[in-house]
């Protein structure tokens, strides 16, 4: 445990845990950001997008730039969103097996990053898990009832990052074979580092920005 002297003056604590397996806990530096907004005169945003919250709690010469904060979400949910039937994602999940569907280059980027994540996780991170997440109830509608386990056969047979192929050139996305894009467990972190950018732009000293659970700060 350490004491530090913030921009402001102020001393804070940061601390460092060990973990269970002998590796420190990265959060000092988290301690230390969070010290300092508690020292500044900072306003906050907050709302809905993606199907879940946002929150940004920030300190800026000239306030948090709303307009821009408002835009980035408007247009990354109108990529990327499950929850919107007319999103680029849901009209390319719409699209019959065979189908090359111009999309954003954000949204082939984003899918491209998913696809070797999955290769890399051998398939433990997968963004055509929609069928599961669906039949589970974690998706834009809730469940019913636990599903079978030959509902859940049947729903893998629907899953696999192979079965889709995205390229930057022209941004584009095709379907090889039927699948189901979500792409929920990377666009939120998407979001928020497209946010801190927004913020970093505007010369905001301290911030914190919150989608869905993935922060930065």
């Amino acid at each position: 445990m350490t004491k530090r002297t913030a921009p402001n003056g102020r001393r804070v604590t940061v601390s460092n845990v060990r973990g269970s397996a002998g590796m420190t806990a990265g959060i000092g530096a988290l301690t230390f950001a969070v010290a300092l907004l508690a020292g500044c005169d900072y306003e906050a945003v907050t709302g809905r997008a993606f199907g879940t919250t946002y929150e940004i709690q920030a300190d800026c010469p000239r306030g948090i730039p709303r307009r821009r904060v408002y835009a980035e979400l408007a247009r990354i949910d109108a990529q990327m969103s499950t929850y919107d039937p007319a999103s680029e994602l849901s009209r390319f999940n719409e699209a019959p097996v065979g189908s090359v569907v111009p999309v954003s280059s954000a949204l082939a980027t984003i899918t491209i990053a998913a696809q070797r994540i999955a290769a890399a996780t051998g398939g433990a991170f997968d963004p055509t898990v929609a069928p599961l997440v669906a039949l589970w109830g974690f998706g834009a509608e809730p469940a019913n009832h636990a599903p079978s386990d030959a509902e859940v056969r049947d729903a893998l047979r629907r899953v696999g990052h192979r079965r889709i192929e995205a390229r930057l050139e022209p941004p584009s996305l095709r379907k090889i074979g039927t699948a189901t894009l979500d792409l929920s467990a990377i666009a939120k972190g998407y979001a928020v580092d497209r946010l801190a950018a927004s913020l970093d732009d505007a010369g905001c000293g301290a911030y914190l920005v919150e989608v869905g659970g993935e922060i930065r700060a």
